[in-house]
């Protein structure tokens, strides 16, 4: 049984740093992450902006939780789904088996 990584180092020299903050996405669902982050994130600004056109003030905490929980999952997904062994070159050569391309 293969386990199947959404995301990769970036490059060799980024194993002493810690992992969320030197990975790279390598499969569709690492693209979903960083997706559904930037769209929570967006959705806050919007409520931002919802709310001061109506004259209300506080809409900024719409911003703030929801780019926390969309930033909390990116870094909980990337931490959890992260190859330690490969780079994402690894992934784009095909270096890496069950990566989803063909050799």
């Amino acid at each position: 049984m293969t386990h199947r990584y959404w995301f990769a180092r970036r490059s060799a020299d980024s194993a002493a740093r810690p992992m969320p903050h030197t990975v790279q996405p390598v499969s569709w669902e690492g693209w979903a992450c960083i997706a559904a982050c930037a769209s929570l994130i967006g959705l806050g600004a919007l409520m931002w902006v919802d709310v001061a056109s109506q004259g209300l003030s506080g809409g900024w905490m719409g911003l703030v939780f929801l780019g926390v929980i969309g930033g909390g999952a990116l870094f909980a997904a990337a931490g959890a789904k992260t190859d330690p062994e490969h780079t994402a070159a690894d992934y784009r050569a095909g270096r890496v088996k069950g990566s989803g391309k063909s050799a």
